[in-house]
């Protein structure tokens, strides 16, 4: 495996990535979409179910904000309950904490953009996971993930270079944000998206991989 040189920070996707999460999204969908039906809207088509009510309670306050906040309110708590219905069952996919620490510990910021709640996150996620990176879940950041927006507000509240940064995860929708900022792409596992920079077959193997930004020649 090739280095993966110049770099000054990590963003790593959560799911699939750092997490294996057992969620049903089919599940989430039928309840959100029930809910919209009880509020006489369908539930817009979007790159993911948080994305879709959203879009309904845009739909909703066109007319009536009170009905739209009601309607956001119930459709957040029913996808939440069923979020945290299988943190139990989330089986973290590498040694987080000690992981993220070692990447730290060679002078790199990282950061953790995810859809996932932080409730959920604080139940599956060791406490020093927290003291290490920055976690930008779906409550964090408007519009959330595969927007930019999360990815641009990490870079800037860390004043990283985009192309000195790389955007670490297992499907296109982990890559979407930060292709668009320009930053670089590592494909975690197994090649699934395309247009990837790096490949890494274990996500454990990527302290040794990386090449931080100050042991560039250009730095």
């Amino acid at each position: 495996m090739s280095s993966i040189p110049c770099i000054q920070g990590i963003i790593f996707a959560f799911g699939g990535t750092l997490a294996q999460i057992p969620l049903d999204t089919t599940q989430m969908h039928k309840k959100a979409a029930a809910i919209a039906a009880a509020f006489d809207i369908a539930l817009p088509q979007a790159p993911t179910i948080w994305a879709a009510v959203d879009r309904a309670r845009d739909l909703l306050v066109q007319t009536d904000r009170q009905t739209a906040l009601e309607f956001h309110t119930r459709c957040r708590f029913a996808l939440l309950e069923t979020e945290m219905a299988v943190a139990a069952q989330t089986r973290l996919l590498a040694p987080v904490s000690s992981l993220l620490q070692d990447l730290a510990d060679q002078g790199l910021t990282v950061g953790v953009v995810t859809l996932a709640s932080l409730p959920f996150v604080e139940a599956v996620v060791p406490q020093d996971a927290f003291r290490v990176a920055q976690w930008l879940t779906r409550e964090a950041v408007t519009p959330p993930k595969p927007d930019p927006a999360p990815y641009l507000q990490f870079l800037d509240a860390h004043h990283l270079d985009p192309a000195r940064t790389l955007a670490v995860g297992t499907r296109s929708l982990d890559f979407q944000g930060p292709h668009q900022l320009g930053c670089r792409i590592a494909q975690a596992g197994s090649p699934t998206a395309a247009g990837a920079d790096f490949i890494v077959p274990a996500i454990t193997d990527l302290p040794a991989l990386v090449v931080p930004k100050g042991s560039c020649r250009d730095s």
